[in-house]
């Protein structure tokens, strides 16, 4: 919700189903603050994502519902990191805490490489609400609509840590549909990058504008 050209507000809730039915797992309150407007040949763009996520939490299980967004804007995918629920071997320490509340921050640049192109780049702080380390972390990626409803990329997210850390490339696909609608799939692995990096992965979203 915009409150003014260069301020917006928004709120999230995150439901996942790990094997025990569909639970929820968390809300996160949000600002997203423009702090420098296109300029440039490349209409570069800086802005700024703040918010506070009230985690539920949940039993130790090792599955997550992972969405790995790093876009700033509904066509390339929400830049807020939502709820996780369950607990891995590597949430701590990272900027994936499942089922751990506290401040997410993000930093986002962003410019474009042609008409239909563009580049997203984000660097993640999480600190935790319960004392726990702070961990810090990155999302990018490229992003090219070939029409309205028609669009394709990649994209990549990780932690800034020298043990545990997980990485994970993503290739995402944007389908318009009729009504406002639209549906994100993407398909991503990690497999040799690290030990925690997931072998594969698969994403989908369904997005409505009103």
């Amino acid at each position: 919700m915009g409150l003014a050209p260069a301020i917006a507000f928004g709120l999230s809730a995150g439901f996942a189903d790990e094997g025990t039915g569909w639970n929820y797992t968390g809300v996160t309150p949000q600002w997203v603050v423009s702090i420098i407007p296109a300029t440039g040949p490349m209409n570069f763009r800086l802005g700024f994502w703040t918010g506070y996520e009230f985690a539920e939490e949940q039993a130790d299980n090792h599955s997550a519902a992972h969405f790995h967004n790093p876009g700033s804007g509904p066509d390339a995918g929400p830049v807020v990191p939502h709820s996780h629920g369950g607990r891995d071997h590597g949430s701590h320490g990272g900027i994936h805490r499942h089922g751990e509340s506290g401040w997410y921050n993000r930093l986002i640049l962003e410019s474009d490489l042609a008409d239909s192109t563009r580049i997203v780049l984000n660097l993640i702080s999480f600190v935790s609400g319960s004392g726990g380390g702070p961990g810090f972390g990155y999302a990018g990626g490229v992003h090219h609509e070939f029409n309205h409803d028609l669009s394709f990329g990649i994209e990549t997210m990780g932690d800034f840590r020298s043990h545990g850390s997980s990485h994970e490339v993503l290739f995402t696909s944007m389908v318009g549909l009729p009504n406002q609608f639209a549906i994100r799939l993407g398909v991503g692995a990690g497999a040799g990058m690290t030990r925690a990096s997931p072998d594969f992965t698969m994403h989908s979203s369904l997005l409505w504008r009103f």
